[in-house]
Protein backbone atom coordinates (compact mmCIF):
# COMPACT_ATOMS: atom_id res chain seq x y z
CA UNK A 1 0.00 0.00 0.00
CA UNK A 2 1.07 3.49 -0.88
CA UNK A 3 2.07 5.96 2.06
CA UNK A 4 1.68 9.56 1.23
CA UNK A 5 5.17 10.46 2.36
CA UNK A 6 6.46 8.24 -0.30
CA UNK A 7 4.15 10.23 -3.10
CA UNK A 8 5.57 13.66 -1.02
CA UNK A 9 9.34 13.16 -0.29
CA UNK A 10 9.08 16.63 1.88
CA UNK A 11 6.69 15.64 4.14
CA UNK A 12 9.50 12.78 4.95
CA UNK A 13 11.70 15.39 6.55
CA UNK A 14 9.26 15.76 9.08
CA UNK A 15 10.61 14.63 12.69
CA UNK A 16 8.49 12.12 13.45
CA UNK A 17 9.19 12.61 17.17
CA UNK A 18 6.81 15.79 16.57
CA UNK A 19 3.73 14.26 15.43
CA UNK A 20 4.12 10.25 15.92
CA UNK A 21 4.69 10.30 12.31
CA UNK A 22 6.66 11.90 8.81
CA UNK A 23 3.70 13.44 7.27
CA UNK A 24 3.68 16.43 9.09
CA UNK A 25 1.60 19.46 11.05
CA UNK A 26 -1.13 20.04 8.37
CA UNK A 27 -2.31 16.23 7.64
CA UNK A 28 -2.10 15.98 11.26
CA UNK A 29 -4.25 18.95 11.57
CA UNK A 30 -6.74 17.97 9.06
CA UNK A 31 -7.25 14.84 10.97
CA UNK A 32 -7.58 16.37 14.25
CA UNK A 33 -10.06 18.45 12.51
CA UNK A 34 -12.31 15.74 11.25
CA UNK A 35 -12.19 13.57 14.61
CA UNK A 36 -13.50 17.08 16.33
CA UNK A 37 -16.36 16.60 13.81
CA UNK A 38 -16.91 13.21 14.45
CA UNK A 39 -16.83 13.97 18.40
CA UNK A 40 -19.36 16.40 18.02
CA UNK A 41 -22.03 14.46 16.06
CA UNK A 42 -21.36 11.27 18.31
CA UNK A 43 -24.15 10.04 20.65
CA UNK A 44 -23.16 8.38 23.31
CA UNK A 45 -24.75 5.00 24.84
CA UNK A 46 -24.86 4.15 28.76
CA UNK A 47 -21.76 4.14 30.60
CA UNK A 48 -19.42 1.60 30.43
CA UNK A 49 -17.17 1.84 33.07
CA UNK A 50 -15.09 -1.41 32.02
CA UNK A 51 -15.16 0.37 28.17
CA UNK A 52 -13.60 3.17 29.49
CA UNK A 53 -10.95 1.31 31.32
CA UNK A 54 -9.53 -0.47 28.85
CA UNK A 55 -9.85 2.71 26.38
CA UNK A 56 -7.73 4.76 29.33
CA UNK A 57 -5.34 1.86 28.89
CA UNK A 58 -4.80 2.22 25.21
CA UNK A 59 -4.46 6.04 25.64
CA UNK A 60 -2.03 5.54 27.93
CA UNK A 61 0.48 2.62 26.50
CA UNK A 62 -1.56 2.31 22.87
CA UNK A 63 -2.62 -1.35 22.76
CA UNK A 64 -4.78 -3.46 24.79
CA UNK A 65 -6.31 -7.24 24.93
CA UNK A 66 -10.17 -6.79 24.40
CA UNK A 67 -10.80 -10.48 25.01
CA UNK A 68 -12.22 -13.19 23.54
CA UNK A 69 -15.17 -12.34 20.93
CA UNK A 70 -14.78 -14.30 17.56
CA UNK A 71 -16.22 -17.39 17.53
CA UNK A 72 -14.92 -20.50 17.00
CA UNK A 73 -16.94 -21.49 13.95
CA UNK A 74 -15.99 -18.53 12.41
CA UNK A 75 -12.44 -19.69 13.03
CA UNK A 76 -13.13 -22.96 11.29
CA UNK A 77 -14.75 -21.27 7.78
CA UNK A 78 -11.35 -19.43 8.25
CA UNK A 79 -8.89 -22.23 8.14
CA UNK A 80 -10.79 -24.12 5.42
CA UNK A 81 -10.56 -20.91 2.93
CA UNK A 82 -6.57 -21.21 3.64
CA UNK A 83 -6.53 -25.25 3.17
CA UNK A 84 -8.72 -24.55 0.29
CA UNK A 85 -6.15 -21.76 -1.00
CA UNK A 86 -3.70 -24.39 -0.56
CA UNK A 87 -0.52 -22.00 -0.66
CA UNK A 88 2.09 -21.75 2.32
CA UNK A 89 4.49 -18.85 3.47
CA UNK A 90 5.13 -16.31 6.21
CA UNK A 91 2.22 -13.70 4.64
CA UNK A 92 -0.50 -15.14 2.73
CA UNK A 93 -3.76 -13.86 1.94
CA UNK A 94 -7.66 -14.44 1.64
CA UNK A 95 -8.23 -13.33 -2.10
CA UNK A 96 -10.49 -9.87 -1.37
CA UNK A 97 -13.38 -11.79 -3.67
CA UNK A 98 -13.17 -14.35 -1.29
CA UNK A 99 -13.38 -12.60 2.04
CA UNK A 100 -17.46 -11.14 1.66
CA UNK A 101 -18.53 -14.55 3.51
CA UNK A 102 -16.69 -13.32 6.60
CA UNK A 103 -18.76 -9.50 6.77
CA UNK A 104 -21.05 -10.57 9.14
CA UNK A 105 -19.23 -12.72 11.26
CA UNK A 106 -16.52 -10.14 11.66
CA UNK A 107 -19.22 -7.14 11.84
CA UNK A 108 -20.71 -8.93 14.56
CA UNK A 109 -16.95 -8.96 16.35
CA UNK A 110 -16.52 -5.15 15.81
CA UNK A 111 -20.31 -4.84 17.81
CA UNK A 112 -19.14 -6.45 20.86
CA UNK A 113 -16.13 -4.39 20.91
CA UNK A 114 -17.88 -1.10 19.73
CA UNK A 115 -18.22 0.65 23.43
CA UNK A 116 -14.96 0.10 23.51
CA UNK A 117 -13.79 1.76 20.46
CA UNK A 118 -15.79 4.64 21.21
CA UNK A 119 -15.21 5.32 24.27
CA UNK A 120 -11.41 5.52 22.89
CA UNK A 121 -12.86 7.51 19.88
CA UNK A 122 -14.97 9.98 21.74
CA UNK A 123 -17.07 9.23 18.41
CA UNK A 124 -17.93 6.46 16.14
CA UNK A 125 -15.48 4.42 13.99
CA UNK A 126 -15.40 2.57 10.75
CA UNK A 127 -13.06 0.38 8.73
CA UNK A 128 -11.35 1.56 5.81
CA UNK A 129 -9.68 -1.84 4.58
CA UNK A 130 -10.58 -5.48 6.33
CA UNK A 131 -7.75 -8.48 5.67
CA UNK A 132 -7.40 -11.69 6.19
CA UNK A 133 -4.25 -13.22 6.62
CA UNK A 134 -2.14 -16.59 7.75
CA UNK A 135 1.31 -16.85 8.74
CA UNK A 136 3.53 -19.86 8.76
CA UNK A 137 7.59 -19.64 8.89
CA UNK A 138 9.91 -18.65 6.47
CA UNK A 139 12.65 -16.37 5.46
CA UNK A 140 11.91 -12.44 6.03
CA UNK A 141 13.48 -9.24 5.18
CA UNK A 142 14.29 -6.62 7.09
CA UNK A 143 13.20 -3.92 4.90
CA UNK A 144 9.36 -5.36 4.90
CA UNK A 145 7.04 -5.44 8.00
CA UNK A 146 8.63 -8.19 9.51
CA UNK A 147 11.10 -5.17 10.50
CA UNK A 148 10.60 -2.84 13.08
CA UNK A 149 8.64 -0.11 12.07
CA UNK A 150 5.75 2.29 12.73
CA UNK A 151 2.56 2.67 9.95
CA UNK A 152 3.37 6.63 9.41
CA UNK A 153 -0.10 7.23 9.89
CA UNK A 154 -2.30 9.90 10.84
CA UNK A 155 -2.83 9.50 14.93
CA UNK A 156 -6.49 7.86 14.46
CA UNK A 157 -5.59 5.51 12.74
CA UNK A 158 -5.46 2.15 14.78
CA UNK A 159 -6.03 -1.37 14.16
CA UNK A 160 -7.85 -4.28 15.39
CA UNK A 161 -6.58 -7.98 15.03
CA UNK A 162 -9.32 -10.96 15.56
CA UNK A 163 -7.42 -14.29 16.26
CA UNK A 164 -8.43 -17.21 14.51
CA UNK A 165 -6.69 -19.50 16.37
CA UNK A 166 -4.72 -19.61 19.78
CA UNK A 167 -1.74 -17.67 19.44
CA UNK A 168 1.25 -17.38 21.62
CA UNK A 169 5.08 -16.10 21.06
CA UNK A 170 5.86 -18.74 19.21
CA UNK A 171 3.84 -18.51 16.59
CA UNK A 172 3.33 -14.87 15.88
CA UNK A 173 1.89 -13.20 18.48
CA UNK A 174 1.75 -9.53 17.98
CA UNK A 175 4.72 -7.65 19.48
CA UNK A 176 5.22 -4.09 19.80
CA UNK A 177 7.09 -1.19 22.30
CA UNK A 178 4.27 0.89 24.27
CA UNK A 179 3.92 5.14 24.14
CA UNK A 180 6.34 5.91 26.36
CA UNK A 181 8.71 3.39 24.76
CA UNK A 182 7.76 3.96 21.18
CA UNK A 183 8.14 7.72 21.71
CA UNK A 184 11.43 7.65 23.30
CA UNK A 185 12.96 5.62 20.04
CA UNK A 186 11.18 7.87 17.67
CA UNK A 187 12.85 11.23 19.86
CA UNK A 188 16.46 9.32 19.60
CA UNK A 189 16.12 8.66 15.50
CA UNK A 190 14.22 5.84 14.63
CA UNK A 191 12.70 5.82 10.64
CA UNK A 192 10.86 3.51 9.12
CA UNK A 193 9.14 5.15 6.14
CA UNK A 194 11.44 3.75 3.38
CA UNK A 195 13.15 0.77 2.96
CA UNK A 196 16.38 1.75 2.47
CA UNK A 197 15.78 3.81 6.15
CA UNK A 198 14.00 0.83 7.85
CA UNK A 199 16.60 -1.61 7.41
CA UNK A 200 19.43 1.11 8.93
CA UNK A 201 17.52 1.85 11.93
CA UNK A 202 16.74 -2.28 12.67
CA UNK A 203 20.00 -2.43 14.58
CA UNK A 204 18.52 0.85 17.05
CA UNK A 205 15.32 -1.37 18.33
CA UNK A 206 17.55 -4.62 18.33
CA UNK A 207 20.13 -2.99 21.00
CA UNK A 208 17.62 -1.24 23.25
CA UNK A 209 15.02 -4.90 23.14
CA UNK A 210 18.71 -6.29 24.69
CA UNK A 211 19.29 -3.90 26.84
CA UNK A 212 15.81 -4.20 28.26
CA UNK A 213 13.90 -6.96 26.93
CA UNK A 214 10.89 -6.36 29.55
CA UNK A 215 10.19 -3.28 27.34
CA UNK A 216 8.68 -5.36 24.39
CA UNK A 217 5.25 -6.25 24.94
CA UNK A 218 3.89 -9.58 23.13
CA UNK A 219 0.02 -10.10 23.16
CA UNK A 220 -0.87 -13.77 23.08
CA UNK A 221 -3.94 -14.96 22.99
CA UNK A 222 -7.09 -17.71 22.48
CA UNK A 223 -8.68 -18.26 18.96
CA UNK A 224 -11.16 -15.61 18.94
CA UNK A 225 -8.91 -12.86 20.86
CA UNK A 226 -9.60 -9.34 20.12
CA UNK A 227 -6.22 -6.76 20.03
CA UNK A 228 -7.10 -2.97 19.56
CA UNK A 229 -3.29 -0.90 18.64
CA UNK A 230 -1.64 2.40 17.55
CA UNK A 231 -0.38 2.00 13.89
CA UNK A 232 2.68 4.20 15.08
CA UNK A 233 3.54 2.22 18.02
CA UNK A 234 7.26 0.83 16.84
CA UNK A 235 6.27 -2.97 16.29
CA UNK A 236 6.80 -5.57 13.48
CA UNK A 237 5.10 -8.59 12.14
CA UNK A 238 7.43 -11.91 13.62
CA UNK A 239 6.53 -15.48 11.36
CA UNK A 240 6.31 -17.99 13.64
CA UNK A 241 8.86 -20.30 14.59
CA UNK A 242 6.21 -23.06 14.51
CA UNK A 243 2.54 -23.45 13.80
CA UNK A 244 0.60 -20.50 12.26
CA UNK A 245 -1.00 -17.89 12.93
CA UNK A 246 -4.40 -17.01 11.11
CA UNK A 247 -6.05 -13.40 11.81
CA UNK A 248 -8.16 -10.33 10.33
CA UNK A 249 -6.46 -7.13 10.23
CA UNK A 250 -8.56 -4.44 10.52
CA UNK A 251 -7.86 -0.73 9.69
CA UNK A 252 -10.14 1.70 11.89
CA UNK A 253 -10.56 5.26 12.32
CA UNK A 254 -13.39 7.72 13.56
CA UNK A 255 -16.63 8.31 11.53
CA UNK A 256 -19.45 10.98 11.72
CA UNK A 257 -22.18 7.64 11.64
CA UNK A 258 -22.66 4.52 13.58
CA UNK A 259 -20.72 1.67 11.96
CA UNK A 260 -23.48 -0.75 9.77
CA UNK A 261 -22.82 -3.90 8.27
CA UNK A 262 -22.18 -2.58 4.84
CA UNK A 263 -19.30 -0.80 5.63
CA UNK A 264 -17.36 -4.41 6.83
CA UNK A 265 -18.30 -5.97 3.70
CA UNK A 266 -16.78 -3.82 0.91
CA UNK A 267 -13.63 -3.02 4.02
CA UNK A 268 -13.20 -6.69 2.99
CA UNK A 269 -13.49 -6.49 -0.44
CA UNK A 270 -12.80 -3.75 -2.38
CA UNK A 271 -9.45 -3.64 -3.97
CA UNK A 272 -6.97 -2.01 -1.83
CA UNK A 273 -4.81 0.94 -2.91
CA UNK A 274 -3.62 3.12 -0.03
CA UNK A 275 -3.10 2.03 4.00
CA UNK A 276 -5.39 4.95 5.10
CA UNK A 277 -7.75 7.74 3.01
CA UNK A 278 -6.26 11.17 1.32
CA UNK A 279 -9.03 12.94 2.77
CA UNK A 280 -10.50 11.71 6.13
CA UNK A 281 -14.18 12.68 5.15
CA UNK A 282 -14.01 10.64 2.09
CA UNK A 283 -13.72 6.61 2.89
CA UNK A 284 -12.93 5.80 -0.48
CA UNK A 285 -12.65 1.90 0.14
CA UNK A 286 -15.31 1.15 2.24
CA UNK A 287 -17.67 4.17 2.38
CA UNK A 288 -18.16 6.96 4.96
CA UNK A 289 -21.52 6.84 4.33
CA UNK A 290 -23.83 3.76 2.81
CA UNK A 291 -27.19 5.09 1.87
Amino acid sequence: MVQLSSLFPSLSKKSTSLYGHSLGKGVQASWDSYMQECQAAYVAGKADPTAAKTAAEIHELGMANLGIHGKPATGKKVAQAFTKLGQSGTGVYLPREECGVFAKDIYDVLETVSPVVEAYYGSYFQPYWISLQQNQPGTVEASSSFGWHIDDNPRQLMKIFIYWNDVAESNGAFRAFTYPVSKELLAAGFKSWSEKLRTEHQEMVNTRLAERPSDLKVLEGKAGTVLMFDNNLVHKGTPPREGMRQLAQIEIYPSMTKLVPGQVELALTRPMVRDYPADPRVNDLSGIQLL
